[in-house]
């Protein structure tokens, strides 16, 4: 009951609002990037009380955006492997029809690569990389309408480009790099040792 006290943490009503347009909106962003199966998104919003700021009262808040993909691929290339995205954001209304974005971007990757675990040549992976971004970007409309539009679409845009240029950073430097390390370090073949 969402009367409840003691429930845990609810936003009010607008911020609730502006949260499940945000979980509609990455729920296809998911789909589109991360394919329906074996993964998931949840964001959550919150106010940003502790600076004495309020989406009610000023248009601010916070929020997170959390990605996961698992793989169970079950090849003698990958076995499986899990992509995890956590971006925290911050919304701060300059008050000029603008609002500064500050996105905090981590992604963890996880790689079970070569055969089952007790043949040679089997590697596990795992790295993470961090990005912050920050955009100023127009906010326009009333209070109750196209600055939520605008908020959802300026966080959007924000995220995916943090995310293409993060995908293309770990595969052009860290994975190409750990797979030429691997394979520098142990021949899996017997013919490769002669």
């Amino acid at each position: 009951d969402d009367d409840e006290e003691g429930c845990g943490f609810r936003p009010d009503a607008r911020l609730r609002a502006l949260e499940v347009r945000f979980n509609e909106v990455f729920e296809a962003y998911r789909e589109l990037y991360y394919g329906a199966e074996g993964s998931v998104c949840s964001v959550y919003l919150w106010d940003d009380d502790g600076y004495g700021r309020n989406y009610a009262r000023d248009g601010s808040f916070a929020g997170a955006i959390l990605i996961r993909k698992d793989v169970r691929d079950g090849s003698e290339s990958l076995r499986g492997g899990c992509w995890c995205s956590v971006h925290v954001v911050d919304a701060s209304p300059l008050g000029d029809g603008r609002c500064k974005y500050s996105l905090t971007a981590t992604v963890q990757l996880t790689m079970d690569a070569g055969p089952s675990s007790s043949a040679p040549g089997r590697t596990a992976v795992s790295g993470s990389f961090v990005r912050r971004s920050e955009r100023v970007a127009s906010v326009d409309g009333s209070a109750d309408g196209p600055r939520d539009t605008d908020h959802v679409a300026n966080v959007g845009s924000l995220v995916e480009e943090t995310e293409i240029e993060m995908r293309g950073r770990m595969d052009g430097l860290d994975v190409v790099q750990t797979r030429t390390a691997i394979d520098s370090l142990r021949l899996v073949e017997a013919g490769d040792m002669m």
